[in-house]
């Protein structure tokens, strides 16, 4: 089997199971574990705001009133105007390089978090964190489109996809050991945050680490996935100029909880569970769509399994049944938006058509208006936002 200066093909390599199987092993091992750890430091850095009040954010900011719901909410208004925009940049910049310096820029702003000194500080953080973050979630579909077939996908968008429950849970966990470092030895973070901020008021050191250690990882990951992601299939020094000739081609061919009453560690303990549930059923759903190559059917089994979440939390106010209806809610929520964008990804076709996934766009901005709204109830009544919203 030849392949000459054009990359022109002198046999048959389309019909080449062996090496369709050695290109997506290949890519599953160079690729898809840094999308998931990119992933999972986005969510991360997204939801830390919930430990960091935990911690005592609001106190050491002296927020009042709606003050922390409106810094919650703002995170939405850039994430979403810049989402489609940024595919179109992924697309002159390369995904292996746009992707790790999308996350170089929010683990920097995440990293700045810690050492805010007040409200506007806060606000402006958060609008600078969704507008870092907005481009990452349609730029990896776009991105892991590029590099498989379309039978094989939707495991792969799902595998990315669950970084966002487990998110959940090694959050609060790393929130649960940094609370519980003691203030003997470590006094240079809160007085670091003084001498920045010149003001009396500062984050003291618990809510600080919360920023400050998970931005800087997130900061070190990108630096070192920059060098490490490719571009193209073309481009891909992982594989061979055979495989990298198949692998571009084929795809022309195949185109609530602290509200329970728990204290501070226990509320971040008990977020674990129902994340790492969804992050088991996001695995196992992505799985068994690919391997039945349907998506419909499962779509409608967790809009189902999420509504009993949703009757029980409109039914009972009982604290046992309240944190019941996390798992239902979170196992049936979260395996549903893999599988549409893989339903979305398989259908649209050339890269600019799916670049704007037009409908799913649609959905996701209805889906941040559910959270935007919900949020803003809170805000109108003056109330605190529960611990399962700062998760969305």
């Amino acid at each position: 089997m030849e392949v000459d200066e054009n990359m022109n093909v002198r046999g048959d390599m389309s019909e080449d199971p062996e090496m369709e199987e050695r290109i997506t092993r290949k890519c599953d091992f160079h690729i898809l574990p840094w999308i998931f750890i990119l992933w999972l430091l986005a969510f991360i850095d997204r939801s830390n705001i919930g430990n960091a009040r935990i911690d005592g954010l609001e106190e050491d900011l002296e927020l009042t009133g709606n003050q922390f719901n409106v810094a919650l909410t703002v995170f939405y208004i850039l994430y979403v105007l810049l989402d489609i925009p940024s595919n179109w940049v992924l697309k002159v910049v390369g995904g292996g390089r746009y992707l790790p310096l999308l996350a170089m820029a929010w683990g920097i702003v995440g990293t700045c978090m810690g050492a805010v000194k007040s409200f506007g500080g806060l606000v402006a953080c958060r609008l600078l964190l969704g507008a870092c973050e907005g481009g990452m979630f349609g730029g990896i579909i776009l991105y892991l489109s590029m590099f498989y077939k379309r039978h094989n996908l939707m495991f792969r968008l799902g595998i990315f996809y669950c970084a966002a429950p487990l998110s959940g849970a090694f959050g609060g966990l790393l929130a649960t050991g940094l609370a519980q470092i003691n203030y003997g030895g470590y006094n240079g973070w809160v007085s670091w945050s003084r001498r920045f901020c010149q003001s009396g008021r500062h984050l003291t050191k618990r809510s600080a680490l919360d920023f400050f250690v998970e931005g800087f990882i997130t900061v070190i990951v990108a630096m070192v996935a920059f060098f490490f992601l490719p571009n193209t299939p073309g481009t891909a020094r992982f594989l061979t100029a055979d495989e990298q000739w198949l692998a571009a081609h084929r795809l022309r061919v195949d185109l609530i909880i602290e509200g329970l009453g728990y204290s501070d560690v226990t509320a971040q303990l008990f977020t674990v569970p129902p994340n790492f549930l969804a992050f088991l059923i996001v695995l196992g759903s992505s799985f068994i769509s690919d391997k039945i190559k349907m998506r419909g059917s499962l779509i409608l089994i967790g809009f189902t399994i999420a509504a009993i979440g949703y009757i029980m939390q409109l039914a009972s106010d009982s604290p046992g049944v309240r944190y019941a209806r996390t798992f239902f809610i979170a196992a049936g929520a979260f395996p549903c938006s893999p599988l549409i964008l893989a339903w979305l990804s398989n259908n649209l076709a050339p890269h600019y058509t799916r670049a704007m996934l037009f409908w799913y766009e649609v959905m996701r901005l209805l889906d941040y208006l559910r959270v935007y709204v919900y949020n803003l109830s809170y805000i109108l009544r003056l109330r605190p936002v529960p611990l399962f919203a700062l998760r969305s």
